[in-house]
């Protein structure tokens, strides 16, 4: 177990594209690669798309300011690493995976400012060399133009940023973006300079190029110009980025354009308002099309993404259900404020559990990874209220957490978890069934006394004794209670102090 953060918490709300939705990803290098992944489609030199998952490794960074603040949340990640699954386990053959332990960069230029030259670097810098780096910034918007930016690929660095806002379990902005890192475009492709409007373009539409650029666009008829206009890919319907020009002369609320548009041959444009490369708000489920499946399967298998495949396959289990917290409890009372023993039900294919404590009036919160269902945690404040839940997780799946659950803390304090001359300390039976006798097992460096006592895990104390240990091997009796439930055995000198629980079943 580690602790990996402390952080302000902040009301999160966002739905996907909620707000206008800008990637700002610079398409001019994603053309070259989308017409090089459709040449090794059309002349079979890729490995023809059957089904094989292609594991993807992301590592995800969480950029704080230079200070070591402002870091975003690790259980919001998770919950964004979920959405992100089932965003491609549907569409596609990528299975995107965590790879190793949540990254920190310290650096405000790239907190606020991730396109400078400073912060571009610094997260240069600190990409691993064998993952989709994922860099989790609180600002990615820059003055001037139409829309929110929410987050963007850049082609150069080979790596996604991220505003915080956008890392939630309702937002598919990360799995944009990553069609983005496999070559995709978007189907308006052309149009970000000037979104169309009825009264500029016209309705039906009275250009074939966008004005003010030489990119040709896209008509409805398949075939017509769909193979090197808008995405270029000939099963994304037409689209004109709609609802992002100044005079409001279309909506896309609700996941429908409104009003009927026409091209320059009269046909009825009908966009794949779900589709993930697209702009539209609001659709619930958003999907890639056939020939976008194909393309990221292209792009995984070209010699430009040699560094993100490898032989290693990850965990690969479904979790399907939340832990029940066992202690705390609701409205428990601990009253040993720096030592305080959590726990919880053990989850089938969890291979770790992130455990988050939250102050509930300040709201400052701690988060902790274990790989135990079961947790100390000595740095609590006394005369306090607590709101605690689990998260458990694997490489693939996080979408199950626990409620939270609330407790108090007291003012006592417990010495530090270690009794100089004590080797070794063991219950057994543990746990105890069918009888309340134990035996301590303590192996003692020399001849020492101590006392010992046996407690609830809220810290009530039902038993004390003094006992002398000789030096090598000792063993010691205690009976239990017989009511079943957690007990903490504590060994205490003027040398320190050590713990161990005991189950009664």
């Amino acid at each position: 177990m580690r602790l990996l953060s402390i952080i302000i918490i902040f009301t999160l709300s966002s739905t996907l594209y909620g707000q206008f939705h800008k990637c700002t990803t610079d398409h001019g290098p994603l053309i070259k690669r989308i017409e090089a992944n459709k040449a090794s489609i059309a002349a079979n030199t890729v490995e023809t798309r059957a089904g094989d998952p292609l594991y993807t490794p992301i590592k995800f960074h969480r950029v704080g300011r230079t200070d070591g603040t402002s870091y975003m949340a690790i259980t919001s990640i998770l919950d964004n690493m979920c959405k992100l699954g089932k965003d491609y386990g549907k569409f596609s053959d990528i299975v995107p995976y965590i790879n190793g332990d949540f990254a920190t960069l310290n650096s405000s230029a790239a907190f606020s400012q991730p396109w400078s030259n400073g912060a571009e670097a610094a997260m240069n810098n600190a990409a691993d060399d064998e993952s989709v780096n994922v860099f989790i910034v609180g600002n990615v918007d820059q003055a001037g133009g139409v829309g929110t930016t929410l987050g963007y690929y850049d082609p150069n660095f080979d790596f996604l940023v991220m505003r915080q806002l956008e890392v939630l379990d309702s937002t598919s902005t990360l799995s944009h973006e990553l069609g983005h890192y496999f070559s995709l475009m978007h189907p308006f492709f052309g149009w970000e300079p000037s979104p169309y409007s009825v009264n500029e373009h016209g309705n039906p539409l009275q250009f074939s190029v966008v004005p003010g650029t030489n990119r040709e666009i896209e008509m409805v008829d398949r075939a017509r110009n769909c193979e090197f206009t808008g995405d270029r890919l000939c099963d994304t319907p037409a689209s004109y980025l709609f609802g992002f020009s100044s005079d409001n002369s279309t909506s896309i609320a609700n996941c429908n354009l409104t009003p009927n548009i026409f091209d320059l041959f009269g046909d009825q444009l009908v966009p794949m308002e779900n589709n993930m490369m697209d702009y539209f708000p609001d659709c619930g489920e958003y999907a890639f099309t056939e020939q976008q499946a194909e393309v990221m399967h292209a792009d995984f298998n070209s010699p430009s993404r040699s560094q993100i495949r490898s032989t290693y396959i990850p965990n690969t289990n479904e979790i399907t259900s939340a832990p029940t917290q066992l202690f705390p409890a609701t409205g428990d009372f601990v009253d040993a404020y720096n030592s305080v023993y959590f726990e919880w039900e053990a989850i089938e294919h969890a291979d770790r559990y992130l455990v988050e404590i939250q102050d509930v009036f300040i709201g400052t919160k701690i988060e902790y990874i274990t790989d135990s269902p079961n947790l100390w945690v000595t740095d609590l404040e006394a005369n306090k209220k607590y709101a605690w839940f689990v998260h458990p997780f694997n490489e693939t799946s996080a979408c199950y957490k626990s409620s939270k659950v609330i407790f108090d803390t007291g003012s006592a304090v417990t010495s530090v978890e270690e009794i100089a001359g004590i080797s070794s300390f063991d219950i057994y039976p543990n746990p105890v069934a069918g009888s309340t006798d134990i035996t301590l097992a303590i192996s003692s460096d020399n001849l020492q006394s101590l006392n010992i006592t046996l407690k609830t895990v809220t810290g009530k104390l039902i038993e004390s004794q003094f006992q002398t240990l000789h030096a090598g091997a000792n063993a010691l009796q205690l009976q239990l209670p017989n009511t079943p439930g957690i007990y903490l055995v504590q060994l205490q000198s003027e040398n320190g102090l050590l713990t161990q629980r005991v189950v009664k079943q």
